[in-house]
């Protein structure tokens, strides 16, 4: 799962707390924001990502929680998260 817009990491650690076996990974584009994220998740992939740049398809679930409401482009917000989806 990739949580896009990941900040430090709040829901990630809900996440990794309710579902312990989860491959988890976090985008974010704040490299400071990051930091934070990676003292509170030592074992989470976190990787410095801007969802308005094209990615790879590889994650099988994509999530941006409270995110899309600051993204001015929210069209091509919602186009980089279904292109950050894996096919099924």
């Amino acid at each position: 799962m990739l949580d896009v817009g990941c900040g430090t990491g709040f829901v990630l650690a809900g996440l990794r707390e309710a579902l312990p076996g989860l491959r988890l990974t976090g985008g974010e584009p704040s490299a400071d924001h990051l930091a934070l994220a990676r003292r509170r998740l030592p074992h989470v992939e976190l990787i410095e990502l801007d969802i308005l740049e094209p990615q790879r398809r590889a994650f099988d679930v994509v999530g941006a929680f409270d995110v899309l409401e600051h993204i001015a482009d929210d069209d091509r917000a919602l186009r980089g998260l279904f292109d950050a989806t894996a096919p099924s």
